[in-house]
């Protein structure tokens, strides 16, 4: 899981919620997410439920938790938003996908609360070549017919990373498609991306609009994030806008992140930074958000998020409180409920990935390992717990694919890394064990 690159709530939930899940077992889906507030005008805290999102899945095809990306395959969401007193229909998207659960189409909906029907707003159309996509159509609802208004191609390098894509849009009825935007990726030798950078056509010429630059600690986390940008009046020249520190404690979880944000042509600066609180299973608890305003270097405002878990170990709650000039201003709150479902389709696209399995997980008793190494190799395992401690470790002679299942019954409950060398393959995962 990639920890918090934002604290927003969205990012923040996100980042927690959808880690990637590679398990031949029943598993845990979102199924509600609820959003409330509470601007507390006495000591008396009374939270009102703002907006609500509802998934639902297809009951054969066995989606959940992509493995590839963190985020959620749903076959339809629906998002509730409060108007006076009740919650009413707002938004809603279906989505269609390929027998390989590759997603072919999504539809967007608008509400008609007058009619009390929904209607088509946008749709997106993928294609994809070698199951890489290679583009995205996006269309929109003129009446009549509907009509493409953006385009998105793809292009990937040799180890299959999106090294470029171009955006084209439709500038009217009648018009054709035409470039506007182009992005260019790049990777170090371990895939990390190191580069971005985005073009904009423009009277004639492409003119570049940002840049962004990434370096990576020999751990392959990242530790700088610098966003370069064309502003107005410096003549279309990069100019440094603003720049990320990440630190890690001791078990490289992310432990402090700080921003600076800077002003041309000054060069003043605001500056945030956020701190990250874990508990002994290595889970979020809290993160500590504070800005300090350029001018006067005064903390102009703070926020402190508070996250709770279910008894398997996904996100339950998460609370924000928002603070302006030491006083509480407001609280909002989002709670997640989740079904159980069994990944048909995990086991395969994991294996044709030569990935590393691990299931059931959450695990009781007994854990299986599976994984596709090279053969006649030692092979050296080991499991430790998030304060880095070794629990259990052995090495065999093995042939591929590797096949082990490890008594679990005297781990105790929480959450935990089985760490694997083959000779110059290193896999890891974490797993949890419930009681």
């Amino acid at each position: 899981m990639k920890k918090l690159q934002l604290l927003s709530r969205a990012a923040l939930s996100f980042a927690l919620l959808f880690h990637a899940t590679t398990a031949e077992a029943q598993q845990w889906r979102l199924i509600e997410v609820v959003n409330q507030t509470d601007t507390p005008a006495t000591s008396t805290s009374s939270y009102i439920t703002q907006d609500s999102t509802t998934y639902s899945y297809s009951p054969t095809a066995g989606r959940g938790s992509s493995v590839d990306n963190d985020t959620i395959d749903y076959d339809e969401m629906i998002v509730y938003q409060r108007d006076a007193n009740s919650l009413k229909p707002s938004d809603k998207s279906t989505r269609v996908y390929h027998s390989n659960n590759t997603l072919w189409a999504a539809a967007h909906f608008g509400y008609n609360t007058a009619s009390s029907n929904w209607s088509v707003q946008t749709w997106d159309t993928l294609y994809y070549n070698s199951n890489k996509l290679y583009r995205k159509s996006t269309y929109t609802n003129l009446g009549s017919n509907m009509m493409e208004v953006t385009r998105d191609s793809f292009a990937y390098d040799g180890q299959g990373n999106v090294s470029f894509k171009e955006t084209s849009h439709n500038m009217g009825v009648g018009s054709s498609l035409t470039p506007t935007f182009w992005y260019f990726y790049k990777y170090d030798a371990n895939n990390n991306p190191i580069a971005d950078s985005g073009l904009y056509y423009d009277n004639g010429w492409w003119e570049t609009q940002f840049t962004i630059e990434r370096m990576f600690n020999g751990s392959g986390k990242m530790t700088d994030l610098r966003t370069y940008s064309s502003l107005t009046g410096t003549g279309g020249k990069l100019e440094l806008v603003s720049r990320r520190y990440y630190h890690y404690n001791g078990m490289g979880q992310l432990a402090i992140d700080s921003i600076q944000t800077y002003y041309l042509p000054t060069l003043t600066r605001d500056h945030e930074q956020r701190t990250y609180t874990y508990n002994g299973s290595g889970q979020l608890v809290s993160a500590l958000y504070w800005k300090r305003h350029r001018t006067n270097n005064q903390t102009l405002d703070s926020q402190l998020v508070t996250i709770s878990y279910t008894s398997y170990g996904r996100v339950e709650e998460v609370e924000t409180t928002y603070y302006v000039s030491g006083s509480i201003a407001k609280k909002e709150k989002t709670r997640y409920k989740y079904e159980q479902y069994w990944p048909v389709a995990v086991k395969a696209v994991a294996a044709a990935k030569n990935e590393l399995l691990l299931y059931p997980n959450p695990a009781n008793h007994v854990l299986s390992i599976s994984w596709k190494t090279a053969s006649n190799v030692l092979l050296q395992g080991r499991i430790m717990n998030m304060q880095g401690q070794v629990v259990e470790q052995w090495t065999e002679q093995v042939n591929t694919p590797y096949q082990k299942q490890i008594n679990t019954s005297a781990l105790a409950a929480g959450n935990y890394y089985l760490e694997l060398h083959a000779g110059a393959a290193i896999e890891s995962k974490q797993f949890v064990i419930i009681k």
